[in-house]
């Protein structure tokens, strides 16, 4: 079985942490999006062709020509004109049934083995589908896909994974009024001669905005519990409180690292730190006297003494956060920031709410970053 994991975009609403980085090399309880994925067809898929695009060298180089027991392959998307233009990017690599996804969502084992017991099928699941393509269905199979309608014709979600074969080709692909050529479009065509069953997922989680990392990793570690590497280095003085995940080569001294952080390969956390809910990416020091909550930290940043992350609103609201040029309600009670790769700060720096820092930042003392 053959799968093809679409991982050509620049994830712009993920800024900064894309500016450094492709969507899909951004860490989840430790490990990069695609590799979930990938552990997750283990056993299932023989071989994958990864779409890439966006510093795709950089995905090449992690993963090479084997992952899991799965043998990887690539292709170039050298434009990003959509999700039906990537998949023609593999066309010639394709033979009989295969499996699609997202390579920037996360998918679960049992969902893909679920979806494989029909001939064609794609993955559903219940929620507001505002943001989403609404399915409709007729009998458990897919009627239509209405993209991210105001009005939407049902609750049921487009989780983007697809059991496929060549007749998905027949389609003529023609660029849609976003100026893309649209995967759902293909699949609608499809749908309207052969049978594609809407299969219900039990944990498909999308990852859209920074946030949507910190949620993903609290149900991820909620499910395996702690992840903690042999090779960390913790004091006996540190706390640690829940699940969390520690990298290889981590050290964390007199600290308190609280549930659902995660903190990577090579991050140093000081004396009398406190890290809650946050991840802090691989090669971070936050030395002594800092607190980061409900925060995304990039690579390589180091923070100096009493450098605070607030993470609640004065006024209790949820928290906004500026993505691509407005602002964005995040849904959260308690966000604090993102921060892109090689941040520094001075002492006695303050960074508010929703704050986001661009990489290679240099933020003088007593400034207070909003």
């Amino acid at each position: 079985m053959q799968a093809l994991i679409l991982a050509a975009g620049k994830g712009e609403r993920l800024r900064p942490l894309t500016e450094t980085r492709p969507k899909v090399m951004l860490p989840v309880a430790n490990k990069p999006m695609l590799q979930h994925n990938l552990e997750q067809l283990r056993g299932i898929a023989d071989s994958a062709i990864i779409v890439v695009g966006y510093l795709g060298e950089q995905i090449r180089r992690h993963f090479g020509d084997e992952f899991a027991g799965i043998r990887l392959g690539y292709v170039e998307q050298r434009e990003q004109l959509g999700t039906g233009h990537a998949l023609l990017q593999a066309r010639d690599r394709l033979k009989g049934r295969f499996i699609m996804l997202m390579g920037d969502d996360l998918y679960r084992r049992e969902d893909i083995k679920e979806c494989l017991k029909n001939d064609l099928a794609i993955l559903t699941m219940q929620g507001d589908t505002r943001d989403f393509g609404a399915c409709v269905a007729k009998d458990g199979m897919l009627a239509d896909i209405v993209e991210k309608s105001p009005k939407p014709p049902s609750d049921l979600l487009n989780a983007g994974l697809y059991v496929l074969d060549e007749r998905i080709f027949g389609h003529k692909f023609r660029k849609s009024s976003r100026g893309e050529y649209e995967l759902t479009d293909a699949v609608k065509a499809l749908a309207a001669k052969a049978c594609i069953r809407c299969v219900q997922s039990g944990g498909w989680i999308p990852i859209g905005y920074p946030w949507n990392m910190l949620e993903a990793t609290e149900a991820i570690l909620r499910e395996t519990g702690p992840q903690i590497h042999p090779e960390a280095v913790i004091s006996k003085k540190a706390v640690i409180e829940g699940p969390v995940a520690i990298g290889k080569g981590a050290q964390l001294k007199n600290c308190v690292i609280r549930p659902y952080t995660c903190i990577g390969e090579g991050a140093v956390i000081g004396n009398f730190v406190e890290i809650k809910n946050s991840i802090i990416m691989g090669g971070t020091k936050i030395p002594h006297l800092s607190y980061v909550g409900d925060s995304v930290i990039g690579s390589g940043c180091n923070f100096g003494a009493g450098t605070k992350v607030a993470n609640l609103r004065f006024d209790d609201r949820p928290v906004r956060m500026k993505v691509m040029g407005r602002l964005v309600d995040s849904g959260r009670r308690k966000l604090g920031c993102v921060m892109g790769d090689g941040v520094k700060t001075a002492i006695n720096v303050s960074i508010m709410p929703g704050a986001v820092i661009p990489p290679g930042s240099s933020v003088k003392t007593g400034v207070v970053w909003r």
